[in-house]
């Protein structure tokens, strides 16, 4: 990466990267770890693969998010125990405010691919349920925003201290929207709330319930992929 420039205007090929690599995508902003006083900066022109040297801002922000959780899990998958009982959480990203799409569509309604998670990740487990959505926002997201996201009006919404708590009352997907997440201190300050929030509130036990019903109905509907 050039030094003082966003421009990034040279690549090579993917077989040039012998150490571990990151995916990105275009409009990614990409950011150099090693000597930080050189100010590697840049926006990717392309989709590609980089160096783990080098990390984007969503994934600068999931990391982070994923650390204050007590997890360094490079898929972005923690269990956390809920009112007694395991659940697991996928931590995602936006870059920039949810208003844009590019940014947004980095993220899309992860929760129409749950089925894909029960045999790859601790839903194997019989005494894990869930998922939940986490989903951090570099900048913000509107009501309106978060209420389309789940693409139905038949939900529930909570304003809660770190921005919205989603839910709906059919399919029981559950999504925590954080907002703010501008640098590491904002990122963890609001996870912390929400960890608050969650143990405050007395929404563990209703979050508890609706991951286990999550996970019945992902369930079945992998078995019917499957048979197909």
């Amino acid at each position: 990466m050039p030094r003082t420039s966003i421009a990034l205007s040279n690549w090579g090929s993917a077989a040039d990267v012998t150490s571990n690599k990151c995916w990105f995508r275009r409009k990614h902003i990409l950011f150099g770890k090693l000597r930080p006083y050189f100010k590697k900066v840049g926006v990717a022109p392309v989709d590609g693969v980089c160096s783990s040297d080098i990390m984007s801002r969503k994934d600068i922000i999931e990391a982070t998010v994923c650390d204050c959780l007590g997890s360094g899990n490079k898929d972005r998958k923690l269990v956390q125990k809920v009112n007694g009982f395991k659940v697991l959480f996928r931590v995602h990203a936006v870059p920039d405010a949810f208003s844009t799409a590019e940014a947004r569509e980095m993220v899309g309604r992860p929760f129409l691919k749950d089925y894909t998670l029960i045999d790859t990740s601790g839903l194997q487990q019989q005494s894990t349920y869930g998922p939940v959505h986490i989903i951090a926002i570099h900048k913000t997201v509107s009501e309106t925003q978060a209420r389309s996201l789940l693409g139905h009006p038949d939900i529930i919404l909570v304003n809660a201290p770190f921005d919205y708590y989603l839910t709906d009352r059919v399919q029981h997907v559950q999504v925590l929207l954080i907002n703010n997440c501008r640098d590491s201190t904002s990122t963890r300050h609001a996870v912390q709330r929400r960890i608050e929030w969650i143990e405050q509130s007395g929404e563990d036990s209703n979050i508890a319930e609706r991951a286990k019903r999550r996970k019945k109905i992902i369930t079945q509907i992998a078995k019917q992929i499957e048979a197909v």
